[in-house]
């Protein structure tokens, strides 16, 4: 081929046709044409040596990996060596090309090497070690090359098969990635290593670059930071197999950067105390130059502080290197309380030190080294006392309003932690100078801590805009500051001046409200007051109770005197507080109050091992409480935070038997009852479910039943009054599109739902049948707004919080029939208004939300159904459910689109339904048509591939379910029947065979697959011979592959056992654990060499 003809016309497109959309699109043409070439290396060479085209230089690396990729095997392994050779030459006598061409021609190098080390092993291995020396001995610019090829090895050797260009198995890879770990990886951290302590060295000596950025320097931590971010403990473990993933239930909820770093016994020398102080030095000389490099650099020290594993041999080896950097640091914490806002970058600074910190001290606190005084650790301790106090006053500095705040909160979270953590391992030594030492700093801290947040406090309100701070946000102060709260706590715990001191500004506060009342001041005055009051009884409320369900092992025990003080301060604030239309009086102080008061009522006043308030003064108590939650819903009655939170904590007292029990024998609660129920429609409308589920609750609780039928008439008439006088009259067809009526229907719908949480075994029958009562109006409704979203799924939740309650599981068979008659209604229903609709019932932050309902309401109709089953030992067979079960999965089939399933949710659900269809209802399959049949098998296998691992795990539940119902009907001898299941049988087992040999596999799941398979294959041996000829057919033409196949397969069929266990079911399926094996090994052999391209 005339390369000089090649190498004009694609600088002809490398110019100004990839510059312009009208001439682009010819320029990918010819540069993917020249990618698509036949023995393209040498075509490449000659571009790159006669082009001076940045973008051909970099359009022909890229075109080298193509060619190493699709075209290895046509060259001699010495010309693919020596093309390599030449590529290194080219990059070092062309120093002077964009960075992007010099970073795309390594990676070319990369690329090749890995390619070489499959072929040649440990000897590509020292060669590449051996060209970095070269290039790392050379001038600066050799050195730049050299860590940029480093760089380039890393992302290669890292890579799985979907970002490499080389079409290899993955258990290729891995084999390549292996010997590049074994080998080379060492060296390389070495290298890099030499890099940095001569530019330190250089810097030192001659004063060099005090301005600017190294560039040698900066490149090196970066190489650093992807060494040492390698993944070592995955190569330890090996892949189960090639091609397969691992589920790992923490990855999404653990920081990274907390995950330990298993190093191997190898790198003993590579990682000692000189590094770590060679690190801190780089460290200190990039603050403040060169920001992304100091990033990389401190992740690397917080990396090397989680090292564990074969390193360390002995426990001296892990006190030394904790002392290492405990020593290193020191300095920086105090440097930082003494410099404090001249530091650079100090939030990113002082976290990754708190992290540093928590990574050395927390997974073993040495009880020894505190508690005799070891002079590195008590002078870091000393220094971290320091820098969480200051670290407490600068973010809270400006009420927090500053962009290193969220930093410095995280960082004193962090110190806090450790401090708590190191604290809980040597307080059993009571009498330790030690313990009583690391105690006071806890004092110190948690009132430190209480006062920036006054300060803090104090300052936003003094400038903020509006005189009232919004309490409507999304998350309260409570949940959203909850890690830094519970630590403050835990601190605060160990002083009992800690708790005096919080008694005293409670004090102080109401007393100030009491005069700021009796002189009516208005003004920032009593807004400060709002706020000191809204944080010390956040912090209080952490304080006093850790644990917000009354749980008796998070009581402070040294409050247990003090219970009736603090109650007297905090339920006299309670009187004092006013209404809504009282300036005086802030919502979120209120708000705040009964979110307190419910964490110390089941904490303290009603706890069953504390009977102070037991008898006539827990009643009294009680009936305090009760008369406030009136007063303030009747003076806070707009204020929608404040009535859901009184209404969340009467909900939680209704669920504390002790205290509900209390409340149900004072007449106060029966006036707060009557009370609610009569005038609920001037509580906000968010409130409605809540007060309507809390009353039902208390009901059910009640001991004398005269008392429950009026708990229970009261709340269902004040449900059915708003309902009955919208639905029923006469003029509602020409009403109903108004927005009152909507928002009206809507809010009847939530009382429904509240009603129907509220179930329990003593009201069930009557909620039961109210619902039933106006289940046929419901239905109305759903077809009047059957284009409405909002209305269909709210009433679409009334059912499906019916039936989710397993108390409906105790009704009578003749009412179960009636649930069964409106279950099929609503189905037909649901089925009328979506049928001629593209588009699923969603709103904006619920997707799919109606086909989720649905699939919801019939898995819970499932449940009833085993449940009932169960409780009365009669077969599933006799219930008439299945048939809405059916039949509904049949109409939300077509709803259930591709698209559809690319929502987890979704596909979770739907893969658990059609599982429950098959595994519950078998004996319903052989009645089903042929089309419906093939319906499920479609369903049971189109899903296979899907990434979430709950989904597949379902789908093959489900298949295993289905083929061992087969095998049933094969053992009993029903052929007949067995007929009628053969297509969907040799379906699922195709389709299953080739997603274990093809598809996305999750080596934890193969269990699951094996349970699957082996039945499918019992049932249908024809098949699986079919499936297995056909396979080794393919691979006739190359003989190695099609012996390797033919022996896998071999020892695969001779562990297939000639019949399964008697009366074998999926919830019996561990005992074909033996095949499980055997697949394992299968998929292990077969996957790599069918997975090549």
């Amino acid at each position: 081929m005339d390369y000089s003809q090649l190498l004009q016309s694609l600088e002809s497109v490398c110019g100004d046709g990839l510059q312009t959309a009208r001439t682009r699109t010819r320029a990918e043409e010819v540069i993917q044409s020249f990618k698509g070439m036949q023995h393209l290396l040498p075509a490449c060479r000659f571009v790159l040596e006669h082009t001076h085209s940045p973008q051909l230089q970099f359009h022909s690396a890229a075109a080298v990996r193509e060619a190493v990729a699709r075209e290895f095997s046509v060259y001699r392994v010495e010309d693919i060596q020596g093309f390599e050779g030449w590529l290194l030459e080219y990059c070092s006598s062309r120093i002077q090309v964009p960075r992007y061409v010099r970073d795309a021609l390594m990676s070319a190098v990369a690329t090749i090497a890995k390619r070489l080390m499959l072929e040649t092993g440990e000897q590509e291995a020292w060669l590449l070690l051996e060209k970095l020396w070269q290039l790392r001995q050379g001038n600066k610019d050799q050195q730049v090359l050299c860590l940029s090829l480093a760089t380039a090895l890393l992302d290669e050797f890292g890579t799985s098969s979907k970002s490499s260009p080389l079409r290899l198995s993955l258990e290729m890879h891995h084999q390549a990635k292996k010997i590049f770990m074994d080998v080379c990886l060492i060296y390389v951290w070495q290298m890099v290593l030499e890099t940095l302590h001569s530019r330190i060295a250089i810097n030192a000596a001659a004063d060099e670059l005090t301005e600017g950025e190294d560039v040698l320097l900066n490149n090196a931590i970066t190489v650093s930071d992807r060494i040492i971010s390698w993944d070592f403990q995955h190569d330890e473990a090996n892949p189960a197999f090639a091609g397969s993933v691992q589920k790992d239930a923490d990855a999404d909820d653990q920081d990274t950067d907390e995950l330990p770093l298993l190093l191997p016994a190898s790198w003993q020398e590579a990682v000692n105390n000189d590094v770590i102080g060679l690190l801190f030095m780089v460290y200190q000389r990039l603050q403040g130059t060169a920001s992304l490099a100091s990033n990389h650099c401190r992740h690397v020290l917080i990396r090397l502080a989680n090292v564990t594993g074969p390193v360390f041999t002995t426990k001296d080896a892990v006190e030394n290197w904790c002392r290492a950097f405990l020593s290193q640091i020191t300095p920086y914490l105090k440097a930082m309380v003494t410099a404090g806002n001249a530091v650079t970058e100090i939030g990113p600074h002082s976290l990754g030190l708190a992290k540093m910190a928590r990574a050395i001290l927390v997974p073993g606190v040495h009880t020894d080294a505190i508690l005799n005084g070891d002079a590195i650790l008590w002078e870091f301790l000393g220094a971290a006392a320091e820098a969480m106090i200051w670290l407490c006053r600068e973010a809270s500095r400006n009420g927090g309003d500053h962009e290193e705040s969220s930093w410095l909160w995280e960082a004193f979270n962090g110190f806090a932690g450790v401090w708590a953590e190191i604290l809980k391992k040597v307080k059993s030594h009571e009498n330790n100078q030690a313990v009583q030492h690391l105690r006071s700093v806890c004092e110190r801290v948690s009132e430190a801590y209480v006062q920036c947040r006054l300060e803090s406090a104090a300052w936003s309100v003094e400038h903020e805009n509006d005189e009232e701070l919004d309490i409507d946000q999304d998350e309260k102060d409570w949940e959203q500051n909850e890690e830094q709260l519970t630590v403050v706590a835990t601190l605060a715990r160990e002083s009992p001046k800690t708790m005096v001191t919080m008694l005293q500004l409670l004090t102080e506060r109401v007393n100030a409200y009491k005069m700021a009342q009796a002189q009516q001041q208005f003004g920032t005055h009593v807004y400060v007051l709002h706020e000191h009051m809204h944080w010390l009884l956040l912090v209080s409320g952490f304080v006093l109770a850790e644990d917000p369900h009354g749980d008796p092992e998070k009581r402070v025990t040294y409050v247990l005197p003090h219970i009736p003080d603090i109650s007297q301060i905090v339920l006299t604030y309670t009187q004092m507080i006013g209404t809504e239309q009282e300036e005086l009086w802030s919502p979120q102080v209120v708000e705040t109050l009964w979110w307190w008061l419910e964490r110390w009522t089941l904490s303290y006043l009603y706890a069953d091992s504390y009977p102070a308030f037991s008898g006539d003064a827990g009643r009294e108590i009680a009936s305090f409480i009760i008369d406030r939650m009136k007063a303030h819903m009747e003076g806070w009655a707009s204020e929608a935070s404040v009535i859901l939170q009184i209404a969340k904590t009467l909900k939680t007292f209704a669920g504390h038997q002790k205290l509900r029990d209390g409340m149900l024998l004072t007449q106060t609660f029966h006036t707060l009852v009557e009370y609610l129920v009569k005038n609920i429609e001037k509580l906000p409308e968010a409130a409605h479910g809540v007060v309507v589920e809390t009353v039902t609750i208390f009901a059910a609780g009640a001991t004398q039943a005269d008392v429950r039928a009026h708990y229970m008439s009261l709340v269902m008439n004040s449900v059915e009054k708003d309902f009955v006088s919208l639905v029923q009259r006469p003029d509602f067809s020409k009403i109903a599109q108004q927005n009152v009526v909507f928002s009206k229907l809507i809010d009847t719908m939530d009382m429904f739902q509240g009603l129907c949480r509220g179930v329990q075994p003593q009201t069930v029958n009557e909620i039961f049948d109210l619902v039933a009562k106006y289940s046929p109006h419901m239905l109305e409704l759903l077809k009047t707004y059957g284009s409405v979203p909002e209305m269909v799924m709210s009433i679409l939740k009334v059912y499906v919080t019916l039936v989710q309650s397993t108390e409906i599981a105790q009704l009578a068979p003749e009412v179960q029939t009636v649930l069964t008659q409106h279950s099929l209604e609503l189905m037909k229903v649901y089925d009328s208004i979506t049928k001629s609709q593209k588009e699923s019932h969603e709103i904006a932050d619920e997707p799919y939300g109606d086909v989720i309902l649905i699939m919801e309401f019939l898995s819970n109709l499932v449940a009833l159904d085993l449940q009932r089953a169960r409780a009365q030992s009669v077969s599933l067979s006799q219930s008439p459910n299945h048939e809405v079960i059916l039949y509904g999965w049949h109409i939300l089939l077509p709803k259930v689109t591709a698209d559809a399933l690319e929502i987890p949710q979704v596909a979770i659900k739907n893969a658990s339904l059609i599982r429950d269809l098959v595994e519950y209802y078998p004996d319903k399959l052989t009645a089903l048509p042929d089309e419906v049949l093939d319906t499920i098998r479609r369903a049971l296998s189109s899903n296979l591939g899907s990434p979430v691992y709950e989904v597949v795990d379902s789908l093959y539940q489900g298949i295993s379910a289905f083929a061992l119902f087969a095998y049933s009907l094969q053992r009993k001898g029903d052929m007949a029947s067995l007929a009628r299941l053969a297509g969907p049988i040799d379906g699922l087992l195709e389709t299953a065979l080739g997603n274990l040999l093809f598809g996305h596999v999750v080596s934890d799941l193969v269990g699951q697959a094996a349970a699957a398979l082996l039945p499918l294959i019992c049932c249908s041996e024809q098949k699986y011979e079919t499936l297995v000829r056909g396979l080794l057919d393919q691979h006739a033409a190359n003989p190695d592959t099609h012996q390797r196949l033919v022996n896998a397969f071999t020892k695969l069929t001779a562990a297939i056992p000639p019949e399964l266990p008697e009366g074998i079911t999926l919830a019996r399926s561990k005992e074909l654990g033996e095949f499980n094996k055997h697949l394992f090994v299968f998929l292990n052999e077969t996957r790599g060499i069918l997975m090549q391209r």
